[in-house]
């Protein structure tokens, strides 16, 4: 038997490792857009899949105890049920959408326009920060931390607004690489702001 406090311990544990799959993830999610690596592919794929395990087993680990836990840990262990769902929430957007998208983009043999990529590392920037400020904040329930997460994810709202209207801009003026990469760029422009969402 295992008592509801050590149970909430080693889900939370379980839970940071599986944070750090994720921002693993988004770290990497970029770099797909670049070139053509179906190593780094592969690899995301298979870190998806261990996201998926963890995001399970947690569940399950956790309801298994819930009915025996005192009210305050029981809030507690619903709490990490529901944050180790985001995250695997997260890592699915990588997986099924954004690696989808850098694959469309290949076959297509198209690129960004510089324009296009500046802000498309801009909004990425921005959604590792939140990222890394969302997890630091969640290991230490800092009231502080959340301000700023809350923050920095109104940003990336923000930057997706003016990114999009920088590039109908673009095309409005005919630019031929705009109009060709223009729906992969509105919709990785929207995947990370869903990423910064969930996290």
């Amino acid at each position: 038997w295992e008592s509801p406090s050590v149970v909430l311990a080693h889900a939370e544990r379980e839970v940071m490792r599986m944070a750090d799959v994720v921002q693993s993830m988004i770290e990497d999610s970029l770099k797909v857009f670049r070139r053509e690596d179906p190593d780094l592919v592969e690899s995301i794929r298979l870190r998806d899949d261990r996201v998926d395990l963890l995001n399970r087993e947690i569940n399950l680990y956790l309801a298994q105890h819930l009915e025996e836990a005192p009210s305050p840990l029981q809030l507690g262990m619903i709490h990490l049920m529901s944050y180790s769902t985001d995250l695997e929430g997260a890592a699915d957007v990588i997986d099924n959408m954004l690696l989808d998208l850098a694959s469309k983009k290949h076959a297509m043999r198209v690129d960004f326009s510089v324009e296009g990529w500046r802000e498309l590392e801009e909004i990425h920037i921005a959604t590792v920060q939140v990222a890394t400020l969302s997890l630091s904040c969640f290991q230490r329930q800092d009231n502080e931390l959340a301000r700023k997460v809350l923050f920095h994810k109104r940003n990336i709202r923000r930057l997706e607004k003016k990114f999009r209207e920088s590039h109908i801009s673009r095309l409005v003026k005919g630019r031929p690489e705009a109009i060709v990469t223009s729906s992969i760029h509105m919709d990785v422009l929207g995947e990370y702001r869903r990423l910064a969402g969930l996290l």
